[in-house]
C-alpha cells in the first residue's frame, strides 16, 4: 500500500463497487468538494484547503486507482467519479456541496444527482 497522500483529516477508506476510495476532510463549515483529474492525487488541493479550511469543510479525495484508492475495481469514466464522489458526500451526510474541480474532473459534478 501507498503512503497517505492526503494529509491530516485521512478518514477511513470506504469501499464503493470494488474500491477503497481514500479522502481526506479538514475543517469546519459549509462542505467544499474538491475533485482532481485523472492522474493526480487528493493532495494537489493541499494549498486550498489549508487556506480555506478554516472556513469550510474541505473533503478532498484520490480518485479510484489513484493514491490510496485502490484498486480501481471498475472502468474509470465521469459517471464513475460522480458516482464515487456521491458515496463520500453520503458518508459526510451532505446533501449539496461547492465543488472545485480540475481537468476532466469538472465534468462529474455535472453528473451528480
Amino acid at each position: 500500500m501507498t503512503s497517505n497522500h492526503l494529509g491530516s483529516g485521512t478518514g477511513r477508506p470506504i469501499e464503493h463497487r470494488g474500491c477503497y476510495l481514500a479522502y481526506s476532510v479538514r475543517g469546519e463549515g459549509p462542505p467544499v468538494l474538491f475533485i482532481q483529474g485523472v492522474g493526480v492525487h487528493g493532495n494537489g488541493w493541499q494549498p486550498q484547503v489549508d487556506e480555506l479550511s478554516a472556513r469550510y469543510c474541505c473533503l478532498a479525495l484520490d480518485n479510484r486507482g489513484m493514491g490510496r484508492s485502490q484498486p480501481i475495481g471498475e472502468t474509470f469514466s465521469v459517471a464513475q467519479m460522480a458516482d464515487d464522489t456521491r458515496v463520500l458526500m453520503d458518508a459526510q451526510g451532505w446533501e449539496a456541496v461547492h465543488v472545485a474541480a480540475i481537468r476532466w474532473a469538472d465534468s462529474s459534478p455535472c453528473s451528480l444527482p
